[in-house]
């Protein structure tokens, strides 16, 4: 059978083999080992490096097909999908490569550092975002349809108008992307151009496309879900150098330093407050390095043991996976507790049954489910642990102590707990003996909640007070309706 010929056949190029996804609960897990195994193989394998072309171009037409069915949902597993027939694609795929430009080794090193792409291209649904460009980058003074007089900047900010084409990055902190720019306010990162046609010696704008679409799920998401006059659009930004931003030379990656023993031989990181900042949340039966075991509905534990109990989530949950910044692992823990008939909130109420803390928590919901009195604080493994030793009336009987230090910062440290008083964070932590009640500090507006979530209702934001007015024609000009 010929190379590529199946999916088996494919991963087979970058020597994955099947009980490589004997962990990966998701097909974006199985993914993310596919990713990995194919940047080991494609930087060995690079001309740059003195690699063979032919065989550079196999591992190159392989991962596109694999990508293309990852990208659209064509299989449901890699694994599970190993007999599937790809010999046509690849084939086509293969041919399809023959006298393009072949992308740096540096652009491989580049995408390899990331574990899912950091930029997104998409339509704007609405006209809420405004663009973050400054300076010379900011081309957007004007808003199409608003009229060639009205400035389309309210409170120092430039909107994005609906439907026009937005570009942003993601948000190491929340798994989200956010930080639009309008299309033409956007520097082309250096991560980006180095995987592009030179634009010196090649003026074809569909060669541009075909290689932006290639870095989808790998370094740029949402270009192939553009219209086709959009995807023109943005091929023909992007050809042009004078949009370019600055080559970025990747930083020399600082070595770890090793942990520090704490007092009494553990070989554990004490924090001020004295408790193990390693672990974050500490329960001291669940410090194990053991590997998180889902318990399953009606084998572990009765189905539906969990109905009636409302549960909202905060911080990460790594021993489960999936996800990236502060998503990580979030969905799945959903799912664990829907599973078992639990409902799940994205806010603190009188009516919160339990707040799941992960790692690093958000000091918000934490102080907020201790002020309740009623909400208890229980760990991913107290669940667990409850689940199928039959003993949920007994979750969070225990005080939950929380190191202070770990508290989620937020993205640009714009979470609650950089701006609490020692006082009330160890207040939130469990470590001081005063109650809750009164002391919860308020935080401020902000349009990210600190863990993640969408808590609009937690952080008083108003969708409404940051987006552009409504305008209309007033006596022949534009301006700002006031009724």
């Amino acid at each position: 059978m010929s190379k590529g010929a199946t999916v088996a056949k494919c991963l087979g190029e970058f020597e994955v083999k099947g009980d490589m996804f004997d962990e990966c609960a998701t097909l974006e897990d199985e993914w993310a080992v596919v990713k990995k195994a194919y940047n080991k193989k494609i930087l060995v394998a690079h001309p740059d490096k003195g690699g063979d072309a032919a065989v550079f171009r196999g591992l190159r037409a392989a991962f596109e097909v694999l990508r293309d069915l990852y990208d659209k949902g064509s299989i449901k597993s890699f694994k599970s999908s190993g007999a599937k027939s790809t010999a046509d694609t690849y084939s086509r795929t293969f041919a399809g490569f023959e006298g393009m430009p072949t992308p740096s080794w540096e652009f491989y090193a580049a995408a390899a550092d990331e574990p899912v792409p950091i930029y997104r291209v998409e339509i704007a649904k609405t006209g809420r975002s405004a663009c973050v460009a400054k300076g010379a980058a900011k081309k957007c003074d004007m808003v199409p349809g608003v009229g060639d007089d009205a400035l389309a900047v309210i409170d120092d900010k430039t909107f994005i108008a609906q439907g026009d084409i937005r570009v942003g990055s993601i948000n190491l902190g929340t798994g989200g992307y956010g930080r639009w720019n309008h299309l033409i306010c956007w520097r082309v990162p250096s991560k980006i151009w180095m995987g592009l046609p030179n634009p010196d010696r090649c003026d074809d704008w569909t060669a541009f496309a075909a290689a932006l679409t290639a870095m989808n799920c790998v370094l740029l998401s949402g270009f192939s879900e553009l219209p086709p006059d959009d995807q023109h659009e943005m091929a023909e930004y992007v050809m042009d150098k004078e949009n370019w931003a600055k080559l970025i030379k990747p930083k020399a990656k600082p070595q770890p330093e090793p942990a520090a023993a704490a007092a009494g031989g553990s070989g554990q990181h004490v924090g001020e407050a004295g408790v193990a900042g390693d672990a974050l949340v500490v329960r001291p039966e669940t410090q194990a390095a053991e590997r998180f075991v889902v318990p399953v509905p009606g084998q572990d534990a009765p189905a539906g043991c969990l109905a009636g109990k409302t549960i909202v989530l905060t911080g990460v949950f790594p021993e489960l996976g999936g996800g990236a910044g502060l998503s990580l692992g979030k969905e799945r823990a959903k799912q664990m507790v829907e599973s078992f008939g639990g409902r799940c909130t994205s806010t603190i109420s009188g009516k919160t049954d339990f707040l799941l803390v992960g790692k690093a928590p958000g000091a918000s919901k934490v102080s907020k489910a201790r002020n309740t009195g009623t909400t208890k604080l229980i760990t991913l493994h107290d669940l667990r642990l409850g689940l199928i030793e039959g003993r949920l009336e007994d979750l969070g009987s225990e005080p939950l102590l929380i190191d202070p230090n770990s508290f989620s910062k937020g993205f640009g440290n714009n979470g609650l707990a950089p701006s609490m008083s020692k006082a009330d964070l160890a207040l939130a932590a469990g470590l001081a003996p005063a109650a809750l009640k009164g002391r919860r500090p308020k935080p401020k507006k902000r349009n990210m909640c600190e863990d993640g979530d969408d808590d609009d209702e937690e952080y008083g934001y108003d969708e409404e007070e940051y987006a552009p007015p409504k305008r209309k024609k007033v006596g022949g000009s534009w301006g700002v309706a006031t009724g």
